[in-house]
């Protein structure tokens, strides 16, 4: 029988932050949700329920292609299709780009932007062809959305890298903010509606699960001093609610036409705009000499 509620399928569910509190909310609205993490049995202490008729909770390293295929498999054997898509597992590594690995790098972005990637291309082929969405503008039933949708939970620091020692997360959250633009022109075809939505800074379990490379190089000493006050503190002085941010993801989710730009959290306005002014005074101060390279 055809599922009438919104069927969600997130990743990074377990733990504190944005995805269990996410999950929480959804399922007490009655909608149905496949949740993922890489520990099953913690995602399931963690949501506070075993699976049932409406909640699949899925083990997934988001890694690996094949384990994302047969965790979306799950979900459309379960639901019958994927209604919204939410991208929210991410980590992150605090230090200086000369004391990372390549090693550091490429598990970075596996999880951050190639995980995002596998999860969305192999999600993709169900989306476009969600059957109880597709023609939902001549339906009268106002609970149904007018088309899919791809929630990416980015990053202020998709926008803005102005912070010592996170140029790697920062880079890789540049670049699903990236594909999130472009994505969003590509699917418009298909009524699939893309949305990339950039926190500020929230007090989740992200900072006490970051790697910290270990070969410090002492030259550094400014970066490192304010990258252990961050983790000392832990987000302890961080402004946002996590709470009211998921409150305000789920209604973007639901609205009509989410836009493809959702910055969530006062500070992260703030930051959007220092980073803009900065940007747009670079490139203005050269305006004269960098424009006149045309062909005559």
């Amino acid at each position: 029988m055809e599922i009438k509620k919104n069927i969600f399928f997130i990743t990074g569910c377990s733990g504190i932050g944005f995805g269990c509190v996410m999950v929480k909310k959804l399922l007490s609205r009655g909608d149905y949700v496949a949740a993922t993490s890489r520990n099953r049995n913690k995602l399931i202490q963690d949501i506070g329920f075993k699976e049932n008729d409406q909640f699949l909770p899925i083990e997934m390293n988001l890694a690996d292609e094949n384990n994302v295929k047969q965790a979306i498999e799950k979900c459309i054997e379960k639901f019958g299709r994927i209604d919204i898509l939410i991208s929210n597992a991410a980590m992150g590594i605090l230090g200086p780009l000369e004391e990372t690995t390549d090693k550091d790098v490429r598990t970075l972005f596996d999880v951050n932007f190639f995980g995002p990637l596998n999860l969305i291309r192999n999600s993709l082929p169900h989306l476009r062809n969600n059957q109880y969405l597709k023609n939902n503008d001549d339906n009268n039933n106002n609970s149904k959305l007018n088309g899919p949708r791809i929630i990416i939970i980015d990053s202020i620091c998709g926008y803005s890298s102005l912070f010592k020692g996170c140029s790697i997360y920062c880079s890789s959250k540049f670049a699903l903010h990236a594909i999130s633009e472009t994505m969003s022109l590509e699917l418009k075809p298909f009524n699939i509606h893309c949305c990339n939505v950039a926190p500020g800074y929230f007090q989740t379990n992200f900072i006490s699960s970051c790697l910290i490379p270990g070969n410090r190089i002492p030259e550094y000493i400014d970066t490192h001093t304010f990258l252990d006050e961050i983790v000392q503190l832990n987000g302890s002085r961080f402004l946002g609610d996590i709470s009211k941010a998921v409150d305000v993801i789920i209604e973007i989710s639901l609205s009509h036409s989410p836009p493809n730009h959702v910055l969530v959290g006062s500070d992260a306005f703030e930051l959007f705009d220092l980073k803009y002014k900065k940007l747009n005074n670079d490139i203005l101060i050269n305006k004269e000499i960098c424009s006149k390279t045309d062909k005559k």
